[in-house]
C-alpha cells in the first residue's frame, strides 16, 4: 500500500446535488474515439474514488450506464459542442474510451489498442 507521500493528487469536485458517504468526487478526462473514423474528443466527467482505493472504479465505463454507445455518442457530440439526444438505437463497439486524472493526465481506464 501506498503511503499519503505517494498518493496521487487529484483534483476535488464538489457535486451537491450527489454527495458521497466514505468517497469523493474527482475530475477526469474521458477520450471518446469514434472507431469508424479514429477521431477522439475529450470530455470532462466527474468520478468517485472510495475511501481506500486509488483510482475510480470503471464500472460505469466497462459495463454501467456510459459502456453503450447511445451515451458515448453522447459525449462525443458535446465535446464538439453539438447537443444531441439520446434517443437513437443503442450498440456496442461503435465508441472507445479512455479515462485519465485530469490534474495528473495519468491514464486509469482505457479500451484503446496500444
Amino acid at each position: 500500500m501506498k503511503n499519503n507521500a505517494d498518493m496521487e493528487e487529484w483534483e476535488d469536485v464538489y457535486v451537491p446535488t450527489h454527495p458521497i458517504k466514505g468517497g469523493r468526487w474527482v475530475s477526469c478526462v474521458a477520450e471518446i474515439r469514434c472507431n469508424s473514423t479514429g477521431e477522439v474528443r475529450e470530455h470532462e466527467t466527474h468520478e468517485i474514488i472510495m475511501d481506500g482505493d486509488e483510482d475510480p472504479g470503471d464500472y460505469i465505463w466497462s459495463d454501467g450506464n456510459y459502456s453503450c454507445d447511445c451515451n458515448r455518442r453522447l459525449f462525443f457530440a458535446r465535446a464538439a459542442g453539438h447537443d444531441e439526444d439520446c434517443d437513437k438505437d443503442c450498440s456496442d463497439g461503435r465508441y472507445s474510451v479512455r479515462v485519465r486524472n485530469k490534474k495528473s493526465g495519468r491514464v486509469w481506464y482505457s479500451e484503446f489498442n496500444v
